[in-house]
């Protein structure tokens, strides 16, 4: 809640009070002379009010009291005007009333008499109330001004205020501003030689004619000032002296106009002066007009000129734009009742009204007066003095005010019929403005409500903002849920538990009924129905109906008692409703869809809990047909067509808040985080860093807009231009964007309601590229990167929120986006172009793009000198290549007889290679029967007989011994057992037994213990249990074969670990080898120099190959090595070599 304070007395008042005098026909003027009084005056009435302030409706007390008569034998005369509209209730002694004049006669009476009469203000009324009569034609003094209520308030106003320094480049910080022409701003500064000029982007400095001296600029761009001797001109850099003689130029303004022609202001006169014929001639004299005397001179904004004087304000109307011959003078004086005098700071609005502040004689403060081409008004009092005043947004208003030698601004907003106040923060003011007032007024206005503040930092620029909260509803800090138009161009609203209604910008508001509120998160919960009431969608789960020509609301509940969770609007003036099912639960949904027409609710589907789609956000009928259907959980979008319902599973999203139509091939369906497309098969992401959409519609114009709970997007031709609490939002978070009938744009936020007023910005950014930190070389084949930046006029989107575009050459533009880089790869060498062009948030485009000229250099071997070296060593290498064919030609016979005769030695080498293949194969298999008879002579000869000697000595050991023979045979017995275990070993090694006694699995079982026992390795076999008959040739082989692989893994796989797996297979042993080692690429070994272990993989497939067998070795770097052999079943086949 925001606390006010009303001040008020019967002379001043803390605060702004508005004030409009209507001068009604044949009302009795009282005029102040400039002379003294010298006679008492004749009747002596004094005015007063029963109040400090009126308020709309309620009756006011008013005291005409006479206290001195002279002649007191004749009868008296008493006139008195009320304020126009004020209705006039009971009036005393015998007083009638003629349209708004009170008039008392009275011939018998004795002093003191108290007139007396009770009047009532109007409604609406927010004007001060003036009152002013006469006794005997003499002006009734007291109260005569009744002000309503002033409520001040903490609220800022909106809009942008943006501030310059000398970090912007001003020759100082402390400086007076003045709007010269087009719109440029000129800043004097204190004792230096410099003053600035800012024109919107950047900063120029130019001489300065002295120490806080004023210029001026005329519409043809010509600097001029003055000093006590005369006017100065610059030009070609420099300041142009023109002396004029038998003026003082202690009190003059001066106003240029066009080229060399220069309008003088003095106090008694008006003179022109032109620079080129060094002339000058008087235009006007003060004694010659209405004005009584000249104070200041300003132009008018269709080329006239305007004077402020003592009495009044005179518009001298040019004819001739090069003289002032032929013009029109016409005076404009003050009412002689206003009391008021020396007009000056006058500012002219974009209506041509006039403001300006006078000095008040009765108050003795100086007042806002206020012209409107046909009477002047008393506009402002205050407390203070008021040093100048212009027209805010809407009925805003702002006052420069003074108290002693302290400077402040003010606001003034009208809402409701009630005027608040409040004192607007900005950094200090500068303290030495004051004293120089007569040389210049801190407050520069500029035109469409903005205007110019010296500062003592610096100076600050005030514009409005391009979003911007209606005046009426300023003070509506609340979530605005749902919003719909009626056919009437009204707006309604929702909030929590309030309806709102904005027509013609006078706003009003409707409690809902007790215990009632609205669901925050629905954008549609209000629509308008086709018999012209409203519907709104409770959380209580019934409807409210509200008659906005009976201002009632009635419950509308569902006529089975279901729960109504979701109302959507039709093109129809019906809605869509989500009728819940009494047993519906969070859990488990059960609904059907129904068309409620404002009387009757109809099925239009009924899938019960087979929707597949919770809680409903949005629905959307595409024309022809189709419903779609977007829900918050499980399946989340669902169609129906002619009378059939199915869900998109395909959809990506965690929702479906909102459900747009891109175009006629296209939908776009929005949930938390991103908004994605279909075109009718497939699903993508058109863009994923949002938060929460759920409200996008299209413009008039074909732009989109888009409501997020971080900002509102505005998507146009594939950029995204956010709009956030910068542009002026109440909020970052939207709940609802719309347009309204006459194409205004409105952003339903967290705090309240906007309105969008792309009018408030229609200049476009600058951009620049800094050709010190981009190079105007690249290197081939490197990314050409360009650096570069922009800035809007005024400032008016910050620097960080501008957006920029750019290309190279003839390429398309890439869309807009806030980088401030740009990198482009891979550009062919020779010379290219870049551009880049700025945006700002309100779609100003820069008119001209920046350019950087830049070439990409070519390849050493590119250049053209070395393509001339090349094609002059190709002409060389041409003829000696011709001269080197003419003999080749000569050897071609001889070429292809040696080739006859090489590729007959080559099929002889691939024989003798074949045979000598074979050859070693065979070696290999004779070489293994070898090892098989040798091991069973050293086990069945050798072995036996060293079993033999073992027995007989253990027999000789059994005898009496003595101990040196005893331990003679345990030594020769343990080295015997030592020679046993050798021969078996050696047995094994040669020739396994096991391998043709009990068959290869147990071999290779006995094979995998060893290996584990020696060198700690793990095995795992794996025995499919059938009976493998294969040869004993075959036997030999793939045991070799399985002992060689076996110890490639240690030696070289960097593994403990290994798997060998046998089965049978159809008419064949498979037989299989496999490591989790390093591996290594089998085809480069194989094309490579063979290494050791490599060609033992090439000697196992030479003979697994010889015996009918295959060989299959898979093998990567990182992935292991897996080796598979097959063999034939039975008798190996040979191949017949020799």
């Amino acid at each position: 809640m925001t606390r006010v304070q009303i001040r008020s007395n019967r002379w001043g008042w803390t605060g702004v009070v508005l004030i409009l005098i209507v001068c009604l026909p044949g009302s009795p003027r009282y005029s102040h002379s400039d002379e003294k009084q010298t006679e008492s005056p004749a009747a002596l009435a004094v005015r007063s009010f029963s109040t400090n302030h009126y308020a709309p409706g309620e009756s006011v007390q008013v005291d005409i009291r006479i206290l001195i008569r002279r002649n007191p034998a004749s009868s008296l005369s008493v006139i008195e005007q009320i304020p126009e509209q004020w209705r006039i209730d009971q009036i005393s002694h015998g007083g009638v009333s003629q349209n708004g004049t009170l008039i008392w006669t009275i011939r018998d009476y004795t002093t003191p008499l108290t007139l007396r009469y009770t009047v009532f203000p109007p409604p609406e009324q927010t004007n001060v109330a003036v009152f002013h009569g006469v006794v005997d034609a003499h002006p009734i003094t007291g109260d005569g001004y009744l002000p309503p209520p002033i409520k001040f308030i903490r609220t800022q106003p909106s809009g942008h205020w943006r501030y310059w320094t000398t970090a912007d480049g001003l020759r100082e910080t402390c400086g007076l501003c003045q709007v010269g022409n087009d719109g440029k701003i000129w800043i004097r500064h204190g004792a230096v030689n410099q003053m600035s000029c800012l024109d919107g982007y950047t900063v120029r400095k130019i001489p300065s004619p002295g120490v806080w001296r004023q210029i001026f600029e005329g519409r043809s761009n010509q600097l001029w000032s003055f000093d006590l001797r005369g006017l100065l001109l610059f030009r070609e850099g420099t300041w142009i002296s023109y002396p004029i003689t038998d003026s003082d130029f202690s009190y003059v303004k001066i106003l240029p106009t066009y080229e060399d022609q220069v309008f003088l202001c003095f106090p008694d006169r008006l003179i022109e002066f032109n620079a080129k014929q060094r002339s000058m001639s008087i235009v006007k004299c003060a004694t010659d007009t209405e004005l009584g005397r000249f104070i200041n001179i300003t132009p008018a904004k269709d080329g006239d000129i305007l004077i402020a004087g003592k009495k009044g304000v005179a518009r001298l109307i040019l004819k001739n734009r090069s003289s002032s011959a032929g013009a029109t003078w016409v005076d404009y004086p003050f009412p002689p009742e206003f009391g008021v005098s020396d007009l000056d700071f006058l500012i002219e609005d974009e209506t041509s009204r006039l403001y300006g502040s006078a000095q008040s004689e009765n108050l003795n403060l100086r007042v806002l007066l206020h012209f409107d081409k046909m009477a002047w008004h008393l506009k402002f009092m205050a407390d203070q003095n008021i040093l100048a005043g212009w027209p805010g947004v809407d009925n805003g208003f702002w006052l420069w005010k003074s108290s002693a030698f302290y400077p402040f601004l003010d606001y003034l907003t009208i809402q409701h019929n009630e005027i608040y106040e409040t004192n607007v923060q900005l950094p200090s003011l500068t303290s030495i403005q004051l004293p120089i007032l007569e040389s210049g007024s801190p407050v520069a206005f500029e035109s469409a409500h903005s205007f110019w503040i010296s500062l003592s930092p610096g100076i600050a620029r005030y514009a409005p903002a391009a979003w911007r909260t209606p005046e009426p509803l300023a003070d509506l800090n609340e979530h605005i849920n749902a919003q719909c138009e009626d056919v009437y161009g009204r707006l309604w609203f929702t909030t929590f538990n309030k309806l709102l209604l904005l027509q013609n910008w006078d706003w009003k508001s409707y409690s809902l009924p007790p215990g009632f509120s609205t669901y925050q998160w629905e954008p549609y919960g209000v629509a308008m129905l086709r018999n012209g009431k409203l519907a709104i969608r409770t959380m209580n789960a019934v409807l409210l109906l509200f008659d906005p020509e009976q201002e009632t609301f009635q419950t509308i509940e569902h006529p089975e008692g279901r729960r109504i969770s979701l109302i959507f609007p039709r093109k129809d003036g019906t809605l869509w409703i989500q009728a819940e099912d009494a047993t519906s639960t969070r859990q488990h949904f059960v609904y059907r869809l129904e068309i409620y027409d404002g009387e009757t609710f109809t099925v239009a589907e009924d899938h019960e809990d087979r929707w597949n789609i919770e809680q409903l956000r949005y629905i959307y009928e595409d024309g022809q047909g189709i419903v779609w259907l977007g829900g918050m959980a499980e399946e989340k979008v669902g169609l129906l067509q002619n009378g059939e319902y199915h869900t998109l599973r395909e959809y990506p999203g965690d929702s479906a808040m909102c459900i747009f139509p891109y175009d006629e091939k296209r939908i776009w369906v929005s949930d938390r985080n991103a908004i994605y497309e279909f075109d009718g098969n497939q699903w993508s992401t058109v863009r994923s860093d949002l938060d929460g959409v759920p409200s996008i519609i299209r413009s008039r114009d074909g732009s989109i807009w888009i409501a997020t709970w971080n900002g509102l997007y505005h998507y146009i031709n594939h950029s995204w231009i956010q709009h956030s609490r910068e542009e002026g939002l109440s909020s970052f978070c939207i709940f609802k964007v719309f347009e309204d009938s006459q194409s205004r744009i409105w952003a339903a936020t967290a705090r309240g309601l906007n309105l969008y007023h792309p009018e408030a910005d229609s200049d476009p950014p600058k951009v620049f590229i800094d050709s010190e930190v981009n190079a105007d070389a690249i290197a081939p084949g490197a990314v050409a990167k360009f650096v570069f930046s922009g800035i809007d006029k005024w400032k008016y989107t910050p620097q960080n929120r501008l957006l920029f575009s750019h290309r190279v050459d003839n390429d398309p533009w890439s869309p807009y986006t806030e980088s401030t880089i740009a990198n482009y790869p891979n550009l062919t060498p020779g010379a290219h172009r870049f551009a880049v062009k700025a945006m700002d948030r309100n779609r100003n485009e820069s008119p001209s793009p920046a350019l950087f000229q830049f070439t990409v250099l070519r390849h050493w071997f590119e250049e053209p000198l070395f393509l001339t070296l090349l094609i002059s060593g190709s002409l060389i290498t041409l003829t000696a290549v011709g001269y080197a064919i003419s003999r080749h030609i000569n050897l071609e016979k001889l070429v292809a007889k040696r080739t006859i005769d090489l590729q007959d030695a080559h099929q002889k080498l691939l024989l003798y290679q074949q045979q000598l293949q074979s050859f070693a194969s065979e070696m290999s298999l004779i070489e293994e029967r070898d090892r098989r008879q040798i091991a069973e002579e050293l086990h069945d000869r050798i072995g036996h007989g060293l079993a033999a000697c073992q027995m007989q000595i253990e027999t000789i050991r059994t005898g009496i011994l003595d101990a040196n023979m005893m331990r003679s045979l345990d030594q020769a017995l343990e080295m015997l057992e030592q020679t046993i275990q050798e021969a078996r070993t050696l047995t094994f090694e040669i020739s396994p037994p096991v391998l043709y006694e009990l068959g290869l699995e147990s071999a290779i079982e006995w094979l995998i213990e060893e290996m584990e026992k020696q060198h700690g390795m793990q095995i795992d076999l794996l025995d499919d249990g059938r009976h493998k008959a294969i040869s004993e040739d075959a036997r030999g082989v793939l045991f070799r074969a399985v002992r060689e692989l076996l110890f490639n893994v240690l030696k070289h796989a960097g593994t403990f670990h290994a798997k060998v797996s046998i089965c049978q297979e159809s008419d064949r042993v498979r037989l299989c080898v496999e490591d989790d080692g390093v591996g290594f690429d089998f085809q480069e070994r194989r094309s490579s120099i063979p290494k050791r272990h490599s060609f033992g993989l090439f000697s196992i497939r030479e003979r697994i190959e010889y015996l009918g067998g295959s060989f299959a070795c898979e093998s990567a770097s990182g992935k292991g090595t897996r080796v598979v052999l097959t063999m034939p079943c039975g008798a190996p086949m040979f191949p017949h070599v020799f």
